[in-house]
């Protein structure tokens, strides 16, 4: 049996009908009349028949006694008994009376104005009965929060009704449009839009009519009862308010005189009040001054019953208020006491822990006095034998002092053997260190003459080979100059000869930096390369970057080591400004470890060293590398540069 604000247990009324079938008739008649004490009154009775008879009583017949309690007006006791009941269902796991509990508990807690406790039991039941997929109950307990949040003073009532509306709907279930309906037509009353919340309920009335849903007629009817209350308080204060609200066939008097019956079964004050002001409004509108007066002496009957209500209950609230302080006050006093108790305990171990330690300082005292006192006595003891042991240790030291003169005298005749020893000896090493003298010098000589034919030697194949061949061209095409009478053909023999002797005049110039002295160190090599760079790309577009990295400068090759490494350079440089066709050249030196590291990089046109044919040049470059010990490592690729690098060591 299952209704809009109260939930009854099938499996519960069942067995207590089935119990006593006597009572079953009984029963049914009294809650179906609402005649609640006497459903109370019969299911007191069938428990205590089956607690007599030892059969096991079912949680569900103390759900619905509880919900008889409740309907009865009852409230407090209802919510005693679900609150044993909804412990009890916890412990067994029972969805399905959690479920039933905490909905009737919202609903008991709704009818004592406590909305907000309400809404929390009506929240607590719509997950179980979403476990359950009872889509109809969770649509009545959405509709119930929203009622909590309607008349009860929640924070954020207006932005929070809206959404229970949508979870309604989203229910998508038969049930769910009737308390949908309803609903958005209370928000429409409670929004003032009163011509809209007639044409809300007239529709869901004629819907629970055409269903034959009396139970969803009747909250309507309680619905439109509540709409006649605000509109009669809206034409007070001179607001625009609809001439009728009339619902399907039934007229306002008929709907109100219902709305009236059905607050007269219900255990709720205000809403037994507005069923007797809606009533007295109307009759006065009709000139009916007999039932307006009898209703308006109602409503104010109820009005005193509901002050004297809400004043005992906030006396009660009072009172408990002030047992809780009272109770905090004896709490506090009692801890004060204990606390007073705990330092007083405190004070005294501390008093009696103060007295041991004295006692034992004493005693410690006592003690030490006694070993200071035999420590004292050890020390006599050991003065007296210090005394003879430095007796003894004077007389053993005398018997050494004769003993070590006698030892003196001895180390002092070998020390004189041993000097005569030594003397000989530096006379012999004297004699052999000069003839190695003579014997280095004659080794030294044979050295510098042989690096002295190697460095002749070596000129002269340079002087051969380089120059030789340039100065024999230049004399073949001075012997063809004289014999040619073109000018033109004599121009461009003349113009061979102007650029072999600029070759000729550029390795002499070479070979002579080579061999001065004052070209040795690190930073005239420097200086040279820097020269020669700036002089080949002058008269160019390319741009020349000069990188020499810490610890350079401070590197001394020798003659080779900077020759092959100048002309390494020069080489490469060469190539560059010939070949490449580049805007950028850089030249880098820095060092690696105990090793030097020389790169010439251009962002020309670049080649591919796999196909391209190795010149002089590169041969040349690479001939040197391997002379200075190093290796010569050319990387270029089409349109990406040329990059050449030699590492090789140096002292």
């Amino acid at each position: 049996m299952r209704q809009l604000c109260f939930f009854f247990l099938s499996a519960g009324i069942s067995p207590l009908l089935n119990a006593q079938s006597d009572y079953a008739a009984t029963l049914q008649n009294s809650i179906k009349n609402g005649a609640y004490e006497l459903a109370l009154h019969i299911t007191d009775s069938v428990l205590a028949d089956q607690q007599r008879a030892g059969n096991a009583v079912s949680l569900a017949n103390y759900i619905n006694r509880g919900t008889f309690l409740y309907l009865s007006g009852r409230s407090r006791e209802a919510i005693q008994v679900y609150q044993n009941c909804l412990s009890l269902a916890e412990y067994r796991h029972d969805t399905l009376c959690i479920a039933a509990l905490c909905a009737n508990m919202g609903n008991a807690l709704f009818t004592s104005w406590k909305y907000q406790d309400a809404s929390a039991y009506y929240f607590r039941a719509i997950p179980c009965y979403a476990a359950l997929r009872d889509t109809f109950n969770m649509a009545m307990l959405y509709y119930q929060i929203a009622q909590c949040y309607l008349y009860g003073p929640i924070p954020d009532a207006t932005t929070e009704v809206p959404g229970f509306v949508k979870k309604l709907r989203a229910l998508n279930h038969p049930h769910a449009q009737f308390p949908l309906t309803v609903l958005n037509g209370q928000v429409a009353t409670r929004q003032g839009d009163y011509q809209t919340a007639c044409t809300l309920l007239t529709t869901a009335a004629g819907q629970a009519q055409k269903t034959g849903n009396t139970g969803w007629s009747d909250n309507i009817a309680l619905c439109v009862m509540d709409l006649y209350v605000e509109m009669e308080k809206a034409r007070d204060k001179n607001l625009p308010v609809p001439s009728n609200c009339a619902l399907g066939q039934e007229s306002l008097g008929q709907t109100l005189v219902k709305a009236n019956t059905l607050a007269q079964k219900r255990p709720n004050l205000p809403q037994k009040a507005n069923a007797a002001f809606a009533l007295y409004r109307y009759y006065l509108s009709l000139n009916d001054n007999r039932n307006a007066a009898e209703h308006l002496n109602r409503y104010h009957h109820l009005r005193e019953e509901l002050a004297s209500l809400r004043s005992s209950e906030e006396n009660s609230r009072m009172e408990a208020e002030y047992k809780t302080r009272d109770q905090r006050r004896q709490v506090e006093l009692l801890n004060a006491q204990n606390e007073q108790q705990k330092a007083q305990s405190a004070l005294a171990i501390q008093q009696r822990e103060r007295a041991l330690l004295e006692a034992r300082t004493e005693a410690e005292r006592r003690d030490n006095l006694l070993r200071l006192m035999a420590a004292q006595r050890e020390l006599d003891t050991c003065a007296i034998q210090s005394a003879r042991i430095e007796l003894a240790g004077a007389a053993l030291e005398n018997t050494r002092k004769a003993e070590s003169i006698a030892l003196l005298h001895h180390e002092n005749a070998l020390h004189q053997a041993q000097n005569q020893r030594q003397q000989l000896l530096i006379a012999l090493l004297i004699a052999l260190a000069a003839l190695g003298g003579i014997a280095g010098r004659m080794g030294w000589r044979r050295i510098q003459e042989r690096r002295l034919a190697a460095l002749r030697a070596r000129i002269s194949r340079d002087l051969h080979d380089d120059l030789g061949s340039a100065l024999s061209s230049i004399a073949m095409n001075g012997m063809l100059a004289a014999q040619i009478g073109e000018p033109d053909r004599m121009r461009e023999v003349l113009a061979r000869i102007s650029a072999e002797a600029q070759t000729v005049s550029s390795k002499v110039r070479d070979l002579t930096w080579s061999l001065h002295p004052d070209s040795d160190s690190m930073d005239e090599l420097l200086v040279r390369i820097r020269r020669f760079a700036a002089e080949l790309f002058e008269d160019t577009h390319i741009h020349l970057h000069f990188e020499i990295g810490p610890g350079v400068s401070d590197l001394k090759p020798d003659l080779d080591a900077r020759r092959h490494l100048y002309l390494i350079v020069k080489e490469a440089l060469n190539n560059a400004a010939k070949y490449a066709d580049a805007t950028e050249v850089h030249i880098r030196m820095y060092r690696e470890g105990k090793k030097l590291a020389l790169e010439v990089a251009d962002n020309g046109s670049g080649f591919d060293p796999a196909t391209a044919s190795h010149g002089n040049g590169l041969n040349n470059m690479a001939a040197r590398a391997a002379l200075l010990g190093g290796e010569l490592r050319v990387q270029s690729a089409e349109r990406q540069g040329t990059l050449v690098r030699v590492v090789f060591g140096v002292k």
